[in-house]
């Protein structure tokens, strides 16, 4: 008797956890779609989005940031194809002659745009965008803010193919 009450039980358990996940579909909706579709709309590399070029954080990859508050925030991130496209950048500036005293003015920054573009031959490069859509940020006092939990889609800007969710 025993064994059958535990049958039952195993039965009913599954029974009820299969009703519970019943409706946890993994197709997106219609507003998960949409969303979704305008963002892989979106052209990263359209002129009309060009800022300056620059470097990132630990001066080994050109980047170029763009913010619009209709379509949100991103960073493009130019991967060299091989070591010795990688290797160029590293230290990039200082290997120019470019340095700052403090803080970077606005001439250093021309400057290494200048240099970059240069260099920079895009096809020889894999390009991601570091894209936060526009319900994350706002601006206050002329800075940009973010609002966390912060959501940051990776996207492969030549196949858009959205990578990761951070």
């Amino acid at each position: 008797m025993e064994i059958q009450l535990n049958k039952i039980f195993k039965i009913l358990w599954l029974l009820l956890f299969f009703i519970t996940c019943k409706g946890q579909d993994d197709k997106p909706t219609k507003q998960q779609e949409k969303k979704h579709t305008k963002e892989n709309k979106i052209d990263f590399l359209d002129k009309k989005y060009f800022s300056l070029y620059s470097l990132d954080a630990n001066n080994k990859i050109p980047t170029m940031s763009y913010y619009d508050k209709k379509i949100g925030q991103f960073t493009l991130y130019y991967l060299g194809k091989n070591k010795e496209l990688q290797q160029l950048w590293d230290n990039f500036d200082s290997k120019n002659n470019l340095t700052y005293e403090e803080a970077p003015d606005e001439n250093y920054y021309n400057n290494l745009n200048k240099l970059i573009r240069q260099k920079l031959n895009i096809s020889n490069y894999d390009i991601f965008s570091e894209y936060i859509t526009p319900q994350y940020l706002k601006i206050e006092k002329d800075e940009l803010l973010y609002s966390y939990p912060l959501i940051k889609k990776i996207i492969n800007i030549k196949t858009k193919i959205m990578s990761a969710y951070l």
